[in-house]
Parts: C-alpha cells; structure tokens; sequence
C-alpha cells in the first residue's frame, strides 16, 4: 500500500483552528478507488515541522475499498465523528446513486441535510431537487426553494431553474406567485446554457409572462431549446410560424443564431465557461462542432488562464498524461494545483480522479 503526503499550502481562513490538518491519500491495488473522508487529526512530527513556517496542511483520508456496504459504514463514523460536511455529501451521494448500496433516497435526504447545515452548497442544490421531484419524500415547493436559494445566487443553473419554477407557480405556503422574479431566474439559468430554461424563457417572452411580450426573441430562444430536441418547443415555433403566415402578419424571415454560434461569440468576448465548454465540443466533436483538437487546446488553454476550474483541471490533467500535447510535470503541476486552491478544495478532490505516478487511475 503506497502512502504519500501532498501540501497545499497556507489555506486562508484555517489559520485559526487549533488543528494542523494533513493530505494523505491511501492507494492500494483496488481498481474502485473510494474517497472516504475528510479528517483533521494532529500528527506531532509533521505538525511540529509545518508550524515553523505557519503552514496549515488538509488532511484528506483516501481508502480503496471495494464497493460493499462496509465503505459506507466507514464513511458514516467518520462523518459523524468530525462533522465534515464533504464525508456528510459524499455518504448521501452513496445512498442517492446506490454505489456500493441500495438505492435509498430518504437515506440520502438524511445525509445530504447533515451537510447542507454545515453549508455544502451541492448538498443544498440536492435537497432542492428532492422536494422538488418528490424523491424520497413528498413535493414541498416550500422546502425545495429553501435550499435552493443559495445554491441558485451562487450560479447553479439547476437550482435557478427549478426555483424560477416555483416562483412561476407560488406555493401553499410562504411562496407567492412572481412571474416578474420567476423570468429573472429563468433567464440565468437559460443564458447559461439550460435547456428546459431556455424553453421556459422562449415560451414567456412568446406569451408576455413576467417580461414584455416579444415574438422575435420568444423565437430565438424556442429555437435553441428546439435545437436540444424539446418538443413542446418545436409545437410552440410551429404555432408562431403558422400565425405569422396570416395576411395581418406577414411572415418575417429572422436570422436566428444556433447554440453554438451564442457559445462561440461568449467564449470570444471573454467568458471562462463559453471557453471551456467550447473547448470540450472541439475536442469531442460534439455539440455541433466538428472534433478539432488543436482549437480544442487553444479554447482550454484560454478558459483556464481565466480561471475555469475545470478547464485547469483537464489541461493539467493532459499535461501529467501526454494525451494531446507533450508530457510535462511541471506544466501538470501547474494547472492542476489551480483548483485545490479554490475555497472548498476537499470537494475539488473528492470530485476528481487520483492518479499514480504512472499517469492512471
């Protein structure tokens, strides 16, 4: 079993707890790698050493296991121990998906409440989606908006659809019907790319719901939704090109933009994610671009200079694996030490793939 210890360095805002937290990832030869859990724990040897330089290091435990319900266990009493909010996300995660265990979606709730208490912002988006669809428990529109809230101010274009939604409907409870505020959800959750939202937006400009009635952009929007094969969408552009035939309004011709083109001219005026996802549609051919690798690496090149976590990630992470470009540690360094130091770097690492010094997984 290879132990080895990795520093992220001088986090801000751990300089005042009492404990030294230390990154250690146990590999084995398990092909189903486990992330089990985030642990704070005094080591007297390394501590002693990194509190000459104020170093605060994360302790982060990473267990191979195979996927059996004795993982779970694992998990349950170190995230119950230390009241970590990733191991909490994590063990929900296990029970919502059934990894390792039998789907349980009253299990997941539990687990995912214990993390959204302690502000895991994904926790948060999860137990919205569940009120919301009625998963492991009944709708309640009043309890999904409540976790909702942060998640969709934090830029969760899920969270912001579904609490557009809500808004759109009101609720038996505190919620009252806003279409004024329901559009202004719905519109940031379709301009980042949100299919159903996009619908959404199209039909309310069409009908004049909580915006101004505007059949040009109604059809710009219905188009891109149209284009994600929404069907409600490709109906509503049907019935707004049969009216435009009637002798009162003349059918218009309007060159409508495709998805792509919206990405494209984002990504060229400056933004990180448009980069990135653009990035992604040349490198595997899709969403409409034909695959073309080497404008695949320019795109990610440029999102992660701007800052797109995961642009960062995968340019690192084909640095330390030579896929399409020359190997290189030190680049894969680089790029790859970018995210861990985002606000929450144990979600980062719980998120991604652990690599051996082999370059895989």
């Amino acid at each position: 079993m290879l132990v080895f210890l990795h520093c992220i360095g001088n986090i801000q805002g751990l300089a005042r707890k009492s404990q030294s937290l230390v990154l250690l990832r146990v590999l084995s030869g398990f092909k189903q790698v486990s992330l089990v859990a985030v642990v704070m724990e005094k080591t007297r040897s390394v501590v002693q050493f990194f509190q000459r330089f104020h170093v605060r290091i994360l302790i982060i435990i990473t267990l191979a296991v195979s996927a059996n319900i004795s993982a779970n266990d694992d998990l349950k009493d170190i995230a119950i121990k230390f009241r970590d909010a990733t191991s909490f996300y994590l063990l929900a995660q296990k029970y919502s998906i059934g990894g390792g265990t039998n789907r349980d979606y009253q299990e997941a709730i539990k687990w995912y409440t214990e993390a959204a208490k302690l502000g895991h912002v994904k926790s948060e988006l999860q137990l919205g989606r569940f009120y919301f669809e009625g998963l492991g428990t009944d709708v309640d529109y009043d309890q999904a908006a409540r976790w909702l809230n942060n998640p969709a101010r934090k830029g969760y274009n899920d969270a912001q659809y579904m609490l557009g939604m809500i808004y759109l409907k009101g609720t038996k409870g505190a919620i009252k019907k806003d279409e004024s505020k329901a559009f202004e959800w719905l519109k940031k959750s379709a301009d980042d790319f949100n299919t159903d939202a996009i619908y959404q937006v199209g039909r309310m400009y069409y009908y004049g719901i909580g915006t101004s009635k505007n059949v040009d952009k109604a059809k710009h929007y219905l188009k891109l939704a149209e284009e994600q094969e929404i069907e409600k969408a490709s109906q509503l552009l049907a019935q707004i090109r049969q009216d435009e035939q009637t002798p009162e309004a003349p059918a218009v011709v309007v060159q409508e933009k495709s998805a792509s083109e919206l990405r494209m001219e984002a990504a060229t005026a400056g933004n990180a994610d448009a980069q990135f996802k653009l990035a992604k549609s040349y490198l595997e051919g899709a969403a409409g671009q034909k695959k073309n690798p080497a404008k695949g690496l320019e795109w990610l090149g440029k999102a992660a200079a701007n800052g797109q976590k995961d642009a960062q990630y995968m340019l690192g992470s084909m640095y330390y694996n030579g896929k399409l470009v020359k190997r290189n540690f030190d680049q894969a360094s680089f790029w790859l030490k970018k995210p861990v130091s985002t606000k929450s770097p144990a979600n980062w690492i719980h998120q991604r793939p652990v690599f051996n010094r082999r370059g895989t997984r």
